[in-house]
């Protein structure tokens, strides 16, 4: 369900585990269980300070805790009906793809880091959206109801849906 990887560790969440592991980026000194508690953990991002993650229950949040897996906010930011399928962090905002339940949703949306209100629709037209990464001031998504990368800036600005014809299937 997704890695994030910081200069020292590794993160993954467990959606069958609820909980988010932690290793050494050689391999070593894993622990599977830094974050224990957590209600269908489907998506990962950290920053310099936080691992994030989205959890896929009804309603959906965003947690978070300390890199070291301290301060523990399972229910950090409330996303209503979102599936929290991807996330990204720059160093002001948390990006969530909401993916959708029964069928496939179609907004990515955005929260500050320093907490406030949710923006459920920054870019309202992706399709099944899942992955997300950040690259300068660039936001990149996987739609994975068309097979193709998507791209805006980070203020949601400039939105290209159809970015890279990827040839794949359910990106």
């Amino acid at each position: 369900r997704g890695v994030a990887v910081t200069p020292t560790w590794i993160y993954w969440p467990s959606l069958t585990g609820n909980e988010i592991g932690r290793a050494n980026l050689d391999g070593t000194g894993k622990t599977l269980g830094l974050v224990t508690g957590v209600a269908s953990p489907c998506s990962v991002a950290t920053d310099s300070g936080h691992v994030y993650w989205g959890s896929g229950a009804t309603p959906g949040f965003v947690g978070r805790a300390t890199l070291a897996g301290g301060l523990q906010e399972r229910e950090w930011a409330n996303l209503g009906s979102y599936i929290p399928c991807g996330l990204a962090v720059n160093t002001a905002n948390v990006f969530v793809a909401n993916f959708g339940f029964i069928s496939k949703a179609h907004e990515i949306g955005r929260l500050s880091i320093t907490g406030g209100t949710f923006q459920p629709s920054l870019i309202g037209e992706a399709d099944g959206p899942c992955g997300l990464a950040i690259s300068g001031t660039k936001l990149y998504w996987a739609n994975n109801g068309t097979n193709t990368i998507g791209v805006a800036n980070t203020d949601g600005t400039s939105p290209n849906e159809e970015f890279v014809q990827t040839g794949g299937n359910e990106i």
